[in-house]
């Protein structure tokens, strides 16, 4: 209980996550060695640190006048403006933000040394009055976690390649602007996880969203098609990107030339819409709806009416995907099909099915444990997912 004595939220996590590691690598240790080792926490500690996460996202990043002196000359330089090297070193300035935001992520970043992975189990979690589901998401965790694939769906192609790419930030924080993209593979395997380059941003193209320079696109794409190759023993016939932003020409550019050879591609955009659309009668639309909107435009409804189980089990109007791009040969029933497929491929919930693609979800989530890595390179990302989760 000294751990959580403290009076700063970060030290909490921090003190917590190095006496849990202690544990681990104790046990870690033993021979045979454990293929899944579950922490449970008491709610003395879960009450203390387990959503302070949310509440350190609303705070503003505090520059030192150094940080903010270099940070005004890369905007002078982003516009075109030329700037002198002043040789200027701030890796020992800005170390109060190094980590320790959420202790989720911070456990899940920090247990990544060792070789077994991890599940955290809050002890509220245990007497929760839902015991089946509970019992359900744990065991199907525990059963993934030992080296075992849970199920798998027949209709998707063992030969094409699923990649999701995102940007997170490497600080939680605001107005935090530091965006790396990753990407997970999927196909007939585990999905795998990689790191790619630095975002970049440009807002004088009216996006101001992250994106990828055409080199890391290109580099990408190739590390995951040579992970594909390297676990299936072939190349795949076919890549599908699922994308979080648009896509600039310098990133398509960069993903078709790691694509050359490939058979066949879709590269697809992902967006938010506002607009909802109503069905006749007195039940909501029905899961799996697609509607065209234009060339490359589709609404794809991951949430809706279940006429299996005859029942929808949200309170909420059902908010459809918006594909706002796709850059390729496929058929929009085919790749929005294909997306209603992996939101069914979600090993960490009992529900009938997720309202986002694997692809994307996974690619979210572990993004955000990767911004608690430490910095000091102690720590080497695994490129399996079942240490994300």
């Amino acid at each position: 209980m000294n751990a959580i004595k403290t009076a700063k939220e970060e030290a909490k996590i921090k003190e917590v996550v190095r006496l849990v590691m202690k544990e681990i690598e104790a046990l870690n240790n033993l021979e045979p060695a454990p293929q899944v080792i579950v922490v449970v926490l008491p709610p003395e500690v879960e009450s203390q640190i387990a959503h302070v996460g949310a509440a350190m996202s609303k705070r503003r990043v505090v520059l030192s006048p150094k940080e903010r002196f270099l940070k005004s000359l890369k905007a002078d330089t982003d516009k075109g403006q030329m700037t002198l090297d002043f040789g200027l070193d701030v890796e020992d300035e800005g170390q109060t933000t190094s980590g320790f935001w959420n202790f989720h992520h911070a456990f899940k970043a920090h247990a990544m040394k060792f070789s077994a992975p991890t599940q955290l189990v809050w002890q509220t979690t245990l007497h929760e009055q839902n015991q089946a589901s509970v019992s359900w998401n744990l065991l199907t965790a525990l059963y993934y976690k030992a080296g075992n694939s849970p199920w798998r769906l027949q209709m998707l192609p063992d030969t094409t390649c699923y990649v999701g790419v995102s940007f997170f930030k490497e600080r939680p924080f605001g107005r935090a602007d530091m965006h790396t993209s990753l990407a997970q593979v999927f196909g007939a395997g585990e999905g795998i996880v990689l790191q790619g380059d630095k975002a970049v941003f440009d807002k004088s193209k009216g996006d101001p969203s992250p994106h990828l320079t055409e080199a890391g696109a290109e580099s990408l794409l190739k590390q995951a098609l040579e992970k594909y190759a390297l676990q299936h023993g072939v190349p795949p016939t076919r890549v599908v990107i699922h994308k979080s932003s648009r896509y600039w020409p310098e990133e398509l550019a960069g993903f078709r030339k790691a694509a050359q050879g490939i058979f066949r591609h879709d590269f697809l955009a992902f967006g938010d819409l506002d607009t909802r659309f109503m069905r006749a009668g007195r039940r909501p639309i029905v899961r799996g709806t697609v509607i065209v909107l234009g060339k490359g435009n589709y609404l794809v409804y991951t949430n809706g009416y279940i006429p299996y189980l005859r029942s929808y089990p949200s309170k909420r109007i059902p908010c459809p995907l918006e594909i706002i791009e796709h850059h390729g040969d496929s058929p929009p029933l085919l790749v929005c099909s294909e997306i209603l497929s992996l939101t069914k491929l979600n090993w960490n919930s009992c529900w009938f099915g997720s309202s986002s693609p694997i692809t994307m979800r996974f690619a979210r989530d572990v993004g955000r444990v990767m911004a608690e890595l430490p910095n000091d390179g102690s720590v080497i990302p695994k490129t399996k997912y079942r240490y994300y989760m």
